[in-house]
């Protein structure tokens, strides 16, 4: 990546909750927690570096796993700033609305418009609208902005890549799964680049379904990188901490 760009934004789908090993505070970054046209729907929480330089940052947002809601996970993604992004990144943290009791899917996207009783946007739509506030208010360098989902946050990932091709330049699932019923049209994916990392102990996203995404999303002419480790479902792990050199690669690999 060009050292004249030295702020990096990027945004993140998190589906279950794992527990992160990490320092409850990080110096020099703050967090705040906003709303999208003041929409208390729309809650989101952005994290962001004291020492911006003026040449901009890139753009990151994570939608949270578990309950979906990002304000649990800002301690970690504080850490994934200093230990993996070395300061060059904006994290947005988007909070999962929640539109009915019952509801079992936590980013609903377009295809679930029947199936989510009460839903007044589509997660497509939500993060379309966050990313256009935050490059406004923002400094962003267009040219990074990657989307990143962890578990069941990364069927989102892949719907909103096939359909909303203009906010994101990449691409980074972890630990999910892949069905094409309930996805667009794959042609749509030609010249995209996704990362797509998976633990071998993973017991609850099958491993066969990252391949077969590698597999078909290259097959219609994305550019693909699988990478496996050793470990289980979530983020990988090295000596009892996050391993922030693997999750840096994701990163750099996209930055390419």
């Amino acid at each position: 990546m060009n050292k004249g760009f030295s702020c990096l934004v990027l945004i993140i789908f998190v589906f279950l909750s794992p527990v992160f090993n990490v320092k409850a505070e990080v110096e020099g970054i703050k967090s705040v927690q906003r709303q999208v046209r003041n929409n208390s729907n729309m809650k989101y929480w952005i994290l962001v570096p004291n020492n911006v330089p003026k040449e901009g940052c890139g753009l990151v947002v994570v939608l949270a796993g578990g309950d979906g809601d990002g304000g649990k996970t800002v301690p970690f993604w504080k850490n994934v700033i200093r230990n993996s992004l070395g300061d060059r990144y904006i994290v947005v943290l988007p909070v999962a609305p929640k539109w009915d009791k019952d509801q079992t899917i936590t980013w609903p996207t377009d295809k679930c418009k029947d199936v989510v009783k009460g839903m007044r946007f589509t997660t497509e739509e939500f993060v379309s609208e966050l990313v256009g506030e935050v490059v406004k208010e923002n400094k962003i360098n267009p040219d990074y902005i990657w989307l990143h989902g962890i578990s069941s946050g990364g069927p989102a990932v892949y719907a909103i890549s096939l359909s909303n091709p203009d906010c994101f330049k990449g691409y980074y699932v972890l630990s999910s799964v892949f069905k094409i019923d309930q996805l667009p049209s794959l042609s749509l994916a030609k010249g995209k680049k996704y990362y797509i990392q998976h633990g071998l102990e993973d017991k609850i996203c099958p491993l066969w379904m990252a391949k077969k995404a590698v597999f078909q999303l290259g097959e219609n002419g994305a550019v693909t990188e699988l990478d496996l480790f050793q470990g289980p479902h979530g983020y990988p792990f090295k000596d009892g901490y996050p391993d922030w050199d693997r999750i840096k690669a994701a990163f750099t690999w996209l930055e390419k």
